[in-house]
């Protein structure tokens, strides 16, 4: 059976993050477009619970928790894990030795931000299972087509993500995954792992890559100036 999922979406708990939706604002949405699996991948921070897990199951989604985070200064997504967050490529081994079932896909690995992975996908394969075809491409500018390449090169899936910031960017992008009828998180897990997944994806309208790329180049901006201000404010108040 096939199972409609995005394995790369963020919501308002993100510490570095700009979205307003929550997390149950999400499940709904979910569930109005039809998925049934969802990982919520916010930076840094997994945001699951057995409360969360049932208020998706109750609208029929599978919840798996998961995080984006920085590997050696890279971003890499983490899924079905809630230990430590792992530091370098090194402690991620450590995790990917220790818990087998803990899945790793190369999120945009060849953009041209500096967390980008690029060749790193290629000297840490054996850590990852999956590449990402991201939401964020034209029909005449597609930086995906790398990833694509690297994937069939490494033997590794491709799964399509909306790595949704705002719900109306949720929807788009998304993955068919073939598994049984009620699937468990291990179940998608292997599925991914043996490539019965097939990503389904568009290319953005004009409008939408203008809009998305003001969004990320003032998220890039003003991160840092928070981050003086909230120290600003720290040394004023004596903290």
């Amino acid at each position: 059976m096939r199972h409609k999922a995005d394995f790369h979406i963020h919501t308002r708990d993100d510490p570095q993050g700009v979205q307003r939706h929550s997390a149950e604002e999400l499940i709904l949405k979910a569930e109005e477009l039809g998925y049934s699996i969802l990982a919520i991948t916010n930076k840094n921070l997994v945001t699951y619970s057995e409360r969360l897990a049932s208020y998706a199951r109750e609208h029929g989604i599978l919840l798996i928790p998961g995080m984006e985070t920085r590997v050696s200064g890279k971003e890499v997504l983490i899924l079905n894990y809630q230990g430590p967050r792992p530091a370098t490529f090194e402690e991620l081994a450590d995790v990917r030795a220790e818990h087998p079932e803990v899945l790793c896909i190369a999120p945009h690995p060849y953009f041209v931000l500096e967390k980008c992975l690029k060749d790193e996908l290629y000297k840490h394969s054996k850590l990852f299972d999956a590449v990402e075809y991201s939401h964020f491409y034209l029909p005449f500018l597609d930086l995906n087509k790398k990833a694509v390449n690297a994937a069939e090169e490494l033997g590794k899936a491709v799964v399509a993500t909306s790595d949704a910031h705002q719900l109306s960017q949720f929807g788009r992008n998304y993955t068919w995954v073939r598994a049984p009828e009620r699937p468990t998180i291990d179940d998608v897990v292997e599925a991914i792992r043996g490539g019965h997944v097939e990503p389904h994806a568009r290319p953005l309208p004009l409008h939408r890559f203008a809009l998305t790329t003001l969004i990320v180049l003032t998220h890039q901006w003003n991160t840092p100036v928070r981050r003086k201000l909230r120290e600003w404010n720290d040394r004023r108040r004596g903290r």
